[in-house]
């Protein structure tokens, strides 16, 4: 009995101590595990990691390619927008040489040979405007060729002087001084001072014409006034003439003066007979 008793307890020793001993090797082999799976988490990180960094290289790499793309796109596009205003503006150039061209044919009746060169259209801004200087220079010059002729100068008017004086007893008045009268060729004496005296608001008294013509009174001054041998007498150039006024014809420059005479002339020196 005893002994029995002795192999169960031997027995539970045993499998307590198998017991014991699974336990333990479970703790001991749980802390490798959590450390291998610790490695593999720790490996997993480190190949996720290089990825990244990887796939960001390879993106850096394309960023300036792409970049470089665009700007390259970019240029050839502002490019071809500039060569296509430049074309615009040379176009519209041309339309506007060509039209001041047609307006300086049009008002040129003849254009010169050596000129007509000038005519093509520019290609170049810097031709248009070579163009635009030549046709301004063209129109210049056909203006300057068609310019009417400078004008003759007019000849100068012909003028007499005309004066009139009253009787030497009152003092030998000057009823008109030295005045200048425009004359027109083949005029005479009386057709002068019919004029001067109708300007001056003066009355003039005569009678006939031509040979026979004989004055009378100046400014209510009248032959007789002053005395049997009173009257009106003229000379020109400090001449009296023996022929009447109405056929004496003056020249320009001439001097002509009216007398009142209140001795047939002798107070005024005039020739007799």
């Amino acid at each position: 009995m005893v002994k029995k008793r002795l192999l169960l307890s031997v027995a539970s020793l045993v499998l307590l101590g198998g017991i014991g001993y699974g336990t333990y090797a479970s703790v001991q082999q749980q802390p490798t595990t959590v450390k291998h799976a610790s490695e593999q988490s720790t490996q997993s990180k480190k190949v996720a990691h290089k990825a990244v960094i990887k796939h960001a290289e390879s993106t850096s790499k394309k960023t300036p390619t792409k970049t470089k793309a665009k700007e390259t796109k970019h240029s050839v596009a502002s490019k071809q927008a500039q060569s296509k205003e430049a074309n615009q503006v040379s176009q519209f150039e041309q339309a506007s040489v060509a039209k001041k061209e047609q307006q300086a044919s049009a008002s040129a009746k003849q254009t010169p040979t050596s000129q007509s060169a000038t005519t093509a259209k520019p290609t170049t801004r810097q031709s248009a405007s070579s163009a635009v200087g030549s046709t301004a220079q063209q129109s210049t010059q056909h203006a300057e060729s068609h310019e009417a002729p400078a004008k003759q100068p007019e000849p100068a008017a012909k003028k007499v002087t005309l004066s009139v004086y009253g009787p030497i007893s009152e003092g030998n008045a000057a009823l008109i001084n030295h005045a200048s009268v425009t004359i027109d060729d083949g005029e005479t004496v009386l057709a002068v001072l019919k004029r001067l005296t109708g300007q001056q608001g003066m009355l003039l008294s005569y009678r006939e014409i031509g040979a026979s013509a004989y004055v009378k009174g100046i400014n209510g001054l009248f032959e007789f006034d002053k005395g049997p041998q009173s009257g009106w007498l003229y000379r020109v150039n400090g001449v009296f003439s023996n022929q009447s006024c109405g056929v004496y014809h003056v020249k320009s420059g001439d001097v002509i003066d009216w007398l009142y005479t209140e001795d047939l002339g002798h107070d005024r020196h005039a020739p007799q007979g």
